[in-house]
Parts: structure tokens; sequence; C-alpha cells
């Protein structure tokens, strides 16, 4: 996924799961010694909006337009972009855009260029978007050169050129951007236009989340957790990184977040709190979550059972792809244990997750073939399926194939 600058364009689509955390005041330059008596203003405006008091910001914006100030051009022109304070009206805040990249001033600069990468007020041009963003960074904008680190990272508007986008990213980075910092830790941990080299890669994701950049953290979490990238496990600093990151608004560590206080893992266990997180990850659009939530309510764990409310998350979770869900939802249908069987429902469920290399699916595959549950009986698929569950490790499946054999005489 793509980060882009918070400032930027706050409100957008394009902020699914990763947000730039870096703070207005200094995202911005404010270039002081070309307006100095604006210089309390501009802060006064930076610090209305990251407050997220708009209508002063925008008020603000005015005073300092109408004083030529291309800061305020730049205030305006994200106003109207991302309708804040304003209607809003992607025309207007181009051309607001235009006005603060007329002067030079490279906040606006770039900011014209992601409104020609993105399409707002304008028709896309990926390539004049890059020679904006070059114009910004050379003017020394840290996130003009993350930018193009992006997108020499992405192969848009350029060849896929992993170096160069190292190098963009070192440039962004040296300049204390902090999702410049988590791309390298990126680059490291896979050795990507660079040696890969992990503890560099840890080295890179510890100084983002120094910044309080959310996707370093929970990959910071995610690392302990799993045991990736030369870390040990360690749930007490996985439940760290990941409270870290879900108080910076990081969706995927709404879940893990959940998933630590319903196991107790590196925290007391406490279903009411996991309950709240997985609730605030549905919320979301988190497919994971909404399984876990409705595994909670299928289960009648930590809540008042309710089947219909289980069976509706996961289903919601499966329209998102996810296939757990579908896993869970099939071996529910299967045992009948929470709701009413549906066993033919229940083998396409198995099938579908199957696919998806949930391997926990091929025990109960052999026992619909074996029984004939939902499908034809069949041996030789019993038997190809019993096999499976035997190489994945799930336990009874060597006994029940053995009393399958038996039986067959």
């Amino acid at each position: 996924m793509r980060i882009y600058c918070l400032n930027d364009i706050v409100g957008t689509a394009m902020l699914k799961k990763f947000v730039c955390v870096l703070a207005l005041a200094v995202a911005v330059p404010t270039l002081a010694s070309d307006y100095p008596e604006e210089t309390e203003l501009r802060e006064k405006a930076w610090q209305s909006a990251d407050e997220k008091d708009f209508d002063t910001a925008v008020k603000i914006y005015m005073q300092l337009a109408a004083k030529g100030d291309p800061a305020g051009h730049f205030g305006l022109g994200v106003s109207y972009i991302n309708g804040h304070g304003v209607a809003k009206d992607l025309k207007k805040g181009f051309e607001w855009l235009q006005e603060s990249a007329a002067t030079g001033y490279p906040a606006g600069i770039r900011r014209l260029g992601l409104a020609y990468e993105l399409g707002e007020g304008t028709s896309k041009n990926v390539n004049k978007a890059n020679e904006l963003y070059l114009a910004s960074a050379e003017k020394g904008d840290a996130t003009g050169a993350y930018y193009l680190g992006l997108n020499h990272w992405e192969g848009n508007g350029f060849k896929q050129d992993y170096a160069k986008a190292v190098s963009w990213f070192e440039s962004a980075a040296k300049q204390k951007n902090a999702d410049a910092m988590y791309y390298l830790g990126r680059a490291f941990a896979v050795g990507s236009g660079v040696g890969k080299d992990e503890a560099k890669a840890v080295g890179h994701f510890m100084r983002a989340a120094s910044f309080d950049q959310a996707d370093a953290e929970f990959t910071l979490g995610a690392a302990h957790d799993f045991e990736s990238y030369g870390l040990a496990y360690d749930p007490v600093y996985a439940f760290y990184w990941y409270a870290r990151a879900a108080s910076h608004g990081h969706i995927d560590a709404y879940n893990s977040l959940g998933e630590a206080y319903r196991k107790g893992s590196g925290t007391g266990k406490n279903l009411e709190l996991a309950l709240e997180w997985f609730v605030k990850g549905v919320a979301a659009g988190d497919p994971y979550a909404m399984t876990n939530l409705g595994e909670m309510h299928l289960k009648g764990d930590g809540v008042r059972q309710d089947a219909g409310k289980g069976v509706k998350l996961l289903e919601q979770a499966i329209e998102n792809g996810h296939s757990r869900a579908m896993i869970e939802l099939g071996i529910a249908l299967f045992e009948g244990k929470w709701l009413a069987p549906e066993l033919a429902r229940a083998v396409k469920l198995l099938e579908a997750a199957l696919e998806e290399e949930e391997e926990r699916a091929n025990i109960y595959l052999a026992r619909a073939y074996a029984k004939g549950q939902g499908v034809q009986a069949d041996r030789k698929q019993a038997q190809k399926y019993y096999l499976a569950a035997i190489a994945a490790g799930t336990e009874g499946a060597k006994e029940e194939l053995k009393a399958f054999t038996e039986s067959d005489g």
C-alpha cells in the first residue's frame, strides 16, 4: 500500500491502511525568512488544522492568501480538495495549489504534483506529478523526495528501480521523513535495491517508530510476534508495539490487540477489551477483525451467544476474501455445534478455504467424503484428504485414517 502524507490527502480513499503521521507544522516548510511577519499566523493555521478546527484554519489561510503568502494558497488548496472548512471543490483546490506552486513554495509544488497523480481538479498525469516532486525535492522538500522514492519503488511513471527508490528514501529520511525511514526498513528487510540486512531493517523501523510511524510500529510488533527480522518471540514487546500502532490509527493493529487481549498474550486476558478492539477493526473494514468478532458472537466467547450475528460477520469477512472466515464458518456449519448444520454449504466453504491454503480444512473434507456428508461418499477422495491432514500435522488424522481403512474391509 502507498503512504501519502496526512496533510496532503486526509479524508480520501487512498488512506485505507497507511497514513503519514508527520505533524502539519513539520511537513510544510514555513519559509519564515520570506514572510517573517506571517510566521505566527501560519503556525496558528497549522495547529488549527492539526486539531481539526478547519473553519479557523481556513479563515487564517484566507488572511495569508490575501497578503500573497504561498502558505495560504497551499492551505486553501488542500482545504478545498479535502472539503475541510469549505465545500469540497477539486477545481478550486487545484487552482489554489497552482498559485502556491507558482511562487516556488516547495509544499505547494509537491502537493500540485499529487493533484496531477490522483487527478484532483485536473486530468491524471503521473509524469507531470514526478516532475513536480523532483522540483520540490530539489528545493529541500522531504515529502517530495519520499514521493519520488515511492514512484521509483512501484514503477509509477518510472521504470521500477529499487536502488533509485532507496536513494530518494535516504534523502527524505535524512530530513526526518518517517515514512521514508519505514520504506528503508522494508528495503533492507528483503534486499530490494540494497543488500539484505535484517539488523539494518530493524534499525530503520525503530527510527521510524521513534517518530510515531504506525506502519513501523506494527511491523515491530509482528516481528516480535512471529520471530521475524532476527527478533526473538516476545509477546510483551509485540503487545507494546501493537498498542503504539493502534494508538496512531493502524487498522491491522486493532485486530492484533484484540487477539492479544483474547488470548492473554503479552498482557492479561480481557475479553471485554478484545471485543472493543475487534469492533474498532470491523468499523474500519478489516476482515480479520470481522472473523474474530464473528467467532466470539458465534461461540458466545465473552459475549452473549448470537449465531446470527456471528454468521453475518463471518460472511462479511468472506466477501472481503478472508480464507480463515471460510473455514470457521465451514466448520461451524459442518459440526452443527453453534447453529443448524448445512453440510453441502459447509463442504463448499471448506474446499474454498483449502484453495487458500487453509490446511485445517483437510480433516473435515476427509470426514465429509468418508461419510457422504454434504457430498457423495468417495473413499479415494477421503483418503487423499486424510493423507493431506496427516502431512499438515493434524492431531488424530492418522488414527482416523486407520479406522477408515479398516472399515473398508
